[in-house]
């Protein structure tokens, strides 16, 4: 079988590999995507890094989520997201934090 797809033991053909997963060529099996990775296609050879301000927790991701408000990612990748410290705050899917405005403030998070 080519890339992306499968064969188990005493198959006739070849399946696509479901979506959060992918194979190399003359796979028996897919493989899950790793934490910090995604795929939401079927028959795929890899799996992609999520983008700053996403995160994938764990295998078998079919698209990454969104840092929530207050958390911030700035690296591809990732397996999680990072608080924005204490006179900090972020919107979804950030990729850093900004400093309170004077005269407001955000406690730690």
């Amino acid at each position: 079988c080519g890339q992306g797809k499968y064969s188990a033991v005493s198959a006739t053909g070849c399946t696509d590999c479901a979506t959060g997963k992918y194979s190399a060529a003359t796979a028996a099996a897919c493989t899950a995507c790793e934490a910090g990775k995604s795929q939401g296609s079927t028959g795929q050879s890899t799996c992609g890094d999520c983008v700053q301000g996403k995160y994938s927790g764990g295998t078998g991701a079919t698209a990454c989520t969104d840092c929530e408000a207050g958390k911030y990612q700035s690296n591809t990748g990732t397996a999680s997201c990072l608080d924005c410290g204490q006179g900090k705050y972020s919107a979804v899917s950030a990729t850093g934090c900004t400093d309170c405005a004077t005269g407001k403030y955000s406690a730690a998070t």
